[in-house]
């Protein structure tokens, strides 16, 4: 049998709690560790989203804009004026809507999940940012903060709240929103 390190308590009595301290503590820095890792892929996911979809939306606008342009100068180039102006208003306004996506992916890419920061706070700055820009009032039912979840899954979560209320924005006549977590 190996003898284990032991500490006195006040009494003289021996106590085990060295190798359990020591235990303790190479845990909580895996732990630590572990967090920081998922904290990276996160944040690398988050890259790849934002990649996918730019070239995903405003890739597929710009080849529209091309095509569309090239439509427009056939029609003039053919005297077909009235064509062309109908082509330009449809383009004027597939422009607009693309800008307001941007600044729809740049406004979600500046309230980005820092690390260290959780889940409830990026979503009560994000929001509180989201009605000021949009004037749709909202609001968050949560617990205080906590760390609720992995920082992968709440990268993804608030990702996904992102996207419904850029949905909300886009599509609905929405007068405000209500979340829970």
């Amino acid at each position: 049998m190996c003898a284990r390190p032991q500490l006195p308590d006040r009494r003289g009595n021996l106590i085990g709690q060295v190798i359990v301290l020591r235990n303790i503590t190479t845990l909580k820095h895996a732990q630590a560790e572990l967090l920081q890792q998922q904290r990276a892929v996160a944040m690398l996911q988050e890259r790849e989203r934002l990649a996918r979809e730019l070239h995903d939306s405003v890739g597929q606008v710009l080849g529209y804009v091309n095509v569309q342009a090239q439509t427009i100068r056939a029609f003039l180039s053919g005297g077909k004026n009235d064509d062309a102006d109908a082509q330009l208003l449809r383009l004027v306004h597939v422009v607009q809507e693309a800008q307001t996506d941007v600044r729809a992916y740049i406004f979600g890419a500046k309230t980005e999940l820092a690390p260290g920061q959780g889940l409830i706070s990026a979503l009560r700055q994000y929001l509180a940012r989201f009605s000021q820009n949009y004037g749709i009032p909202t609001a968050l039912d949560a617990p205080d903060e906590a760390q609720l979840f992995s920082p992968v899954v709440e990268a993804h979560l608030f990702r996904i709240i992102q996207e419904a209320l850029n949905n909300v924005r886009k599509h609905m006549p929405a007068r405000n929103w209500r979340g829970s977590v």
